[in-house]
């Protein structure tokens, strides 16, 4: 098979997997080719929460439904940058993106009330501001692969979205994050909520075991991301893929995530002998780095900045002509 057919495959795979008739996907598409015309209703669906707070039910299903185009957009963006699919992406394809990303009341939502890199280096790609991608596109291929693995293990596991919606401001089942993080900082009352029989758990138990698997991919995350360096534009994208839950992962849980372990280390002195409690702490310490890279990456500004270099460039070839 020729590369240009296989990128049309890789396409077409990634579409029937996050673009399934009925999905999240499917449904924002519909909703905002709708709503396209009607810029204020848009507006007001896909407003600030922190200006205007959201109850609406119909809304919150509108809003999480461009969450996930918005992802699967930005895993469009991440495969242009190893030349995973097609490049240019095919002009129906492309005509959507830009429409889409290029709505007043959407590039609001992705570029200012909840700023996402992807999204706006791929509307700049589709609109002919930069071509940028890596030139190792084999190892690029493989670490694409990787990455989404990782992004659907991520994505798909319900106790890290009901930890995440609690970050994110949501009120469940009159549980907050408030409710959470006073459970995660009490060292008693965390031992004893994740004893809890699954089938009397509560989504605040969901979340408190989300705080475990989080701590647990952040781990793996952070080693993925070391091994990139010979990709460093993808490895900065990977890095904003998660960028949005990094920033609310320093802002809410790095406080609580130094209480916690203090907590446990002082409950599990009085009954583990001095060697065991030394691994705990070490492997506690290792822990608070990784996290520290994912909260300060290095690998923030390698994209942005490139895509800038780019614009540069451009506006720097017109001037002269």
């Amino acid at each position: 098979m020729k590369r240009d057919e296989l990128r049309g495959v890789n396409l077409t795979d990634l579409q029937r997997r996050y673009r399934p008739t009925g999905s999240p996907v499917a449904e924002a598409a519909v909703f905002l080719k709708e709503n396209l015309p009607n810029a204020p209703h848009l507006k007001r669906v896909l407003r600030d929460h922190r200006q205007e707070a959201i109850y609406s039910a119909i809304e919150i299903r509108h809003r999480d439904s461009v969450d996930a185009l918005l992802s699967y957009y930005s895993l469009l963006e991440l495969a242009s940058l190893v030349r995973f699919v097609p490049t240019p992406l095919p002009q129906r394809l492309a005509g959507e993106i830009k429409r889409t990303l290029g709505t007043d009341a959407v590039r609001a939502y992705y570029g200012e009330y909840y700023p996402l890199q992807l999204p706006q280096s791929l509307y700049l790609r589709i609109t002919g501001r930069h071509r940028l991608a890596e030139r190792k596109t084999t190892i690029g291929a493989t670490a694409y692969l990787e990455f989404l693995s990782l992004a659907n293990e991520f994505d798909g596991d319900e106790n890290i979205g009901h930890l995440m919606a609690f970050m994110d401001d949501y009120v469940i089942k009159g549980y907050s994050w408030v409710d959470l993080k006073a459970l995660l900082i009490d060292p008693k009352s965390y031992a004893e909520e994740m004893c809890i029989e699954p089938d009397e758990q509560t989504v605040l138990h969901s979340a408190m075991h989300g705080f475990r698997k989080l701590i647990e991919f952040s781990e793996n995350f952070d080693r993925f991301l070391q091994g990139l360096e010979d990709i460093p534009l993808f490895q900065s994208g990977a890095w904003h893929y998660f960028s949005y839950w990094f920033e609310h992962l320093e802002d809410r849980i790095g406080p609580v995530l130094e209480s916690a372990l203090a907590n446990a280390f002082g409950a599990a002195g009085d009954i583990m002998d001095e060697e065991s409690l030394a691994a705990i702490e070490k492997a506690a310490r290792l822990q608070r780095e990784q996290l520290r890279r994912l909260f300060d990456s290095p690998y923030r500004g390698k994209l942005p900045e490139a895509v800038e270099r780019a614009l540069s460039r451009q506006a720097r070839k017109r001037r002269e002509t």
